[in-house]
């Protein structure tokens, strides 16, 4: 397993759109996935790496090669990228 980004997100989500731009612009490898599609395997995944009572979109993680790491919405993934 290589290392990347995985966004949860939602048709029509600006913030979703502006994470999946700036994970191109830093040429970083990232799985988009629709919240809305996966529902079922996004609670899933929400609960088994996010904190209680993360909400909204995007959902950011960073799935390295041990470890899933929380990063937050697109706020927090600029920040974590500077």
């Amino acid at each position: 397993m290589s290392v990347i980004y995985k966004v949860y997100g939602t048709e029509g989500c600006p913030n979703c759109v502006l994470a999946k731009n700036l994970l191109c612009r830093n040429g970083l490898e990232f799985e988009y996935v629709s919240a809305e599609e996966n529902f079922d395997s996004f609670v899933e995944y929400l609960t088994s790496h996010a904190p209680k009572g993360a909400r909204g979109f995007p959902q950011v993680f960073f799935e390295g090669i041990d470890e899933v790491v929380y990063i937050g919405g697109y706020k927090e993934l600029n920040e974590s990228l500077k």
